[in-house]
């Protein structure tokens, strides 16, 4: 067994150490909670997200054949015109 006693620097390193890891103790609870209120936050937008999807299909519910496509074709203006009238009622 050691006699720390006679040497007291060991003693003040020890006490150091002690506190630095009391001291990462501290920064990882602190860091975890970090984590944990981003984690809140995502799970947050999550739902909104999932609410704005609801409140956007029962609000947009539109028939397939009057939404606008990509490559959709007119035979001419005024028809494409009157599609999109249509569309944006």
């Amino acid at each position: 067994m050691a006699d720390w006693s006679s040497n007291p620097q060991d003693l003040n390193s020890m006490h150091e150490v002690g506190q630095l890891e009391e001291q990462m103790e501290d920064l990882n609870s602190i860091h975890e909670l970090g984590q944990l209120e981003e984690q809140t936050e995502d799970l947050n937008s999550i739902h909104e997200l999932g609410q704005l999807e609801e409140q956007t299909e029962f609000l947009c519910n539109v028939d397939e054949e009057y939404v606008p496509k990509v490559g959709m074709t007119f035979m001419s203006c005024t028809e494409a015109n009157d599609f999109y009238k249509e569309y944006a009622k």
